[in-house]
């Protein structure tokens, strides 16, 4: 799905680093998210309203 299967043929750790930047990518994104909820109040608000 990520075209990271396996090693490559031509670079050996190009997949490594592929799938690396792509875990980074997505962490990075969640944080992000996190911190604007946070900033904008709507993380503590909707943590009250369900619990």
């Amino acid at each position: 799905m990520l075209g990271v299967h396996g090693a490559s043929d031509q670079c050996p750790g190009e997949n490594s680093r592929t799938l690396a930047r792509i875990v980074c990518a997505t962490v990075l994104a969640g944080e992000l998210s996190l911190m604007a909820a946070l900033a904008a109040g709507h993380l503590v608000k909707s943590h009250m309203t369900h619990n």
